[in-house]
């Protein structure tokens, strides 16, 4: 390998290296005057995007802590080309070897001394304390920082006599970790973390009743990174609202209406779009009423430079209370933020941890596992419990929550041992879709739930985007083989009965990244339309409408004809990183089979298995179960 163009477009065949960053990389060479070490110098800027799109902010520049980075960057890659039929073994070595001079001989040149054009304040690049940033990384860092210290200096003064067993009813009970959030939350800002089904929306529920009871001018907003997240977290606040007496909610009419008219939102469209900035309407020279009181779930799939205009967009003196799960996998962009936050000293009084889960007790098959994998335990699985694809089966709903083990050990025969897996859960789950999504009745809202919730009763979660075990294959399966194309449709390649997921925001049609539905028809209606539930934003009256955008109790209906299909995936299996904020009652986690996978860790398979509201069906094996226990996913931020 003779030059660090080489280097790069070696970088880029083994999808090491966003391609965007070719342009950056144009810019800094020209900037670099030339000399001997230039080539290693641009080696390593290739280095660091190379290790951006793993999601780390910084480059170290300490030769050895960049050099066993970077190892484990190689190893990882070479595990994945060895699976290809054409990986040039001897060119990959090369592309090491020129990636390990560089490293050895190149860091001394990246400097804001060496290299004035591109590094220091207002360049492209930033240099702090040995490490290196690309500018708006280090910016929204900082501005983070900055505005963690200030949001989170409030302190109220109240003195609240709010008692939660003074207005639930007789049988219901909340843990010390949410009696302390309610009690915390009236003069602090919080940040609550804990696992699914530990209480943190129901402990947000009682925060807001005890806060609405001194105080009812709040401009309250419930914001998500994604509307499923958002959406589901309205729907388990209302939910919660069952456990409350009638007597309170007489009482307390004003207070009860506020929460049952709560809006909920995705971050991008709290902050809106200004169309002459291309930024955000919020921010942080125009920032939201002080009066507001913010709620923002999942907070764990938040990349820095989003956070950063979240935060910088809160007003000082505000309300906010944050929730996420430590454990969960990190933001699919750069950044780990809410871990950072969770590290800070400084935020020490402000966290509260939920660590009791109503919905995995601590004799259920899913909390043993999720114990171990995250404390880097013994697993509660053996290679006894471990069954062959031939037999597998769907299993009855059981209380236990049980998990069954799969393996495919047939490397010649893994595509052909994968269909038996998939016919056997297309055949209880996905059959019967495209006959009861057909023909609806918009009189009939009980059909209309059944046939969602029957879409969202099972998912297949993936690691992987490609292969033998990615969603792209599982879902044209799925397609290929429960999908009647021979039915007439609206929509050309589309059919009643598909589920559809959102992969972009799209604020004319109030469809954001994350949202999940399926494809529908109505009697005497030949409209294909999009079918999710949410709270509209653009449709107030409700009632069908022929060709038109409408809502039907709790759904909202899109002529699929105008959703552009660039937008869109089918959503038989998705990806764990996209199942985040989500549960069903019956999940298919298939794993990557080859140790040493960049997406075998501890935080992948934890997010995956506590996605399950009932049974838990894992295609991996031993070995890949343990390596994941022992793998953590560490970015370099430096927010913390």
């Amino acid at each position: 390998m003779t030059d660090y163009l080489e280097f790069y477009h070696a970088l880029e065949s083994y999808r090491m290296i966003d391609p965007i960053y070719y342009y950056v990389l144009e810019l800094v060479e020209e900037q670099i005057a030339k000399s001997e070490t230039k080539d290693r110098s641009l080696a390593l800027f290739c280095i660091y995007f190379s290790l951006l799109s793993d999601g780390n902010v910084c480059m170290s520049l300490d030769s050895k802590i960049l050099k066993e980075k970077w190892a484990k960057k190689v190893q990882s890659t070479r595990i994945l080309l060895d699976e290809t039929a054409d990986f040039d073994k001897e060119k990959f070595n090369d592309m090491v070897a020129y990636s390990t001079s560089a490293i050895a001989n190149g860091l001394n040149r990246i400097t804001e001394k060496d290299l004035p054009e591109i590094i220091g304040e207002k360049k492209i690049f930033m240099v702090d304390a040995g490490w290196l940033y690309m500018m708006k990384y280090d910016i929204a860092r900082l501005s983070i920082i900055d505005s963690i210290k200030r949001i989170f200096s409030y302190e109220g003064n109240a003195s609240s006599s709010f008692s939660y067993k003074s207005c639930v009813k007789d049988d219901f009970s909340l843990s010390p970790g949410q009696e302390k959030a309610i009690v915390s939350g009236v003069n602090k800002n919080l940040i609550i973390t804990g696992g699914p089904g530990t209480g943190k929306t129901t402990s947000i529920l009682f925060l807001l009743l005890n806060l609405l009871s001194q105080k009812q001018d709040y401009d309250i907003y419930l914001v998500a990174p994604s509307g499923k997240a958002s959406s589901r977290m309205k729907e388990s606040i209302i939910n919660g609202l069952e456990n409350i007496s009638e007597s309170y909610k007489n009482a307390h009419v004003d207070i009860i209406a506020t929460i049952n008219n709560l809006q909920e939102s995705t971050i991008h469209r709290l902050l809106g779009n200004d169309r002459e900035t291309k930024g955000f309407l919020f921010n942080k020279e125009h920032q939201f009423a002080q009066n507001s009181l913010f709620v923002i779930d999942e907070a764990s799939m938040i990349d820095i430079c989003l956070f950063d205009s979240l935060l910088s967009a809160i007003p000082t003196g505000a309300r906010l209370f944050m929730m996420g799960d430590k454990n969960q996998l990190p933001s699919v962009e750069c950044g780990a933020v809410f871990n950072d936050l969770l590290r800070k000293p400084e935020l020490k009084d402000n966290v509260i941890e939920l660590d009791e889960s109503i919905r995995f007790g601590k004799e259920t098959k899913i909390y043993e596992l999720a114990s171990a994998i995250n404390n880097g335990e013994a697993l509660p699985v053996h290679s006894s419990d471990w069954r062959r694809a031939s037999q597998f089966e769907i299993m009855p709903e059981a209380k236990q929550k049980p998990i069954f083990y799969f393996t495919v050990e047939d490397d010649k025969n893994e595509r052909e041992e994968m269909e038996t897996i998939l016919q056997r859960w297309g055949g209880s789950f996905v059959s019967a879709l495209q006959a009861e999504a057909s023909g609806l009745s918009e009189n009939d809202l009980n059909k209309l739930t059944e046939v969602f919730d029957h879409g969202e009763e099972s998912k297949v979660l993936c690691a992987e985007n490609e292969g033998a075990r990615g969603i792209k294959t599982i879902n044209d399966y799925m397609i290929r083989h429960f999908i009647d194309k021979t039915q007439s449709t609206s929509v050309d390649g589309y059919y009643a009965g598909e589920l559809i997921m959102v992969t972009k925001n799209n604020r004319m049609l109030d469809l954001y990244n994350g949202d999940c539905g399926l494809l529908v028809t109505f009697e005497n209606d030949p409209t294909l339309y999009y079918m999710v539930k949410k709270a509209s934003q653009i449709v107030e009256k409700e009632g069908k409408e022929k060709d038109k955008i409408f809502k039907l109790g709790s759904f909202v209906f899109y002529p699929f004809r105008m959703i552009t299909q660039k937008e869109i995936d089918f959503a038989y299996a998705i990806t764990i990183h996209k199942s985040q904020g989500s549960d069903y009652k019956n999940i298919l986690v298939i794993l990557p089979r080859k140790k040493g996978h960049p997406l075998v860790n501890r935080q992948i398979v934890y997010t995956a298995i506590t996605r399950t509201k009932g049974n838990t069906y894992i295609v991996a094996s031993q070995e890949i179960l343990e390596e994941a226990r022992d793998t953590l996913i560490v970015r370099d931020t430096n927010v913390a």
